[in-house]
């Protein structure tokens, strides 16, 4: 292991990057309230759909717009 030199005496470089720990659908879905709904495009059902079963579980609902073509409605239920 003579590959790796550790280093003691001096301190880390500090990383250019650093993860962000805000998640951004979570503060979404917490601003709304029962009755709150916005309209979803086809290319992002996926990921509304995915994030909204993750962290609402079942508190919404998600369906096509009765007059837009490709599109959809997130609805908050409670």
């Amino acid at each position: 292991m003579s590959t790796f030199r550790i280093q003691r005496t001096r301190k880390a470089p500090v990383a250019l990057s650093q993860k962000t720990t805000t998640n951004t659908w979570r503060d979404i879905f917490d601003s709304m309230n029962k009755g709150h709904w916005f309209l979803v495009s086809k290319a992002n059902y996926g990921k509304v759909s995915v994030a909204a079963s993750k962290y609402i579980k079942g508190n919404y609902r998600l369906y096509k717009h009765p007059s837009r073509k490709y599109c959809y409605v997130f609805l908050k239920k409670a």
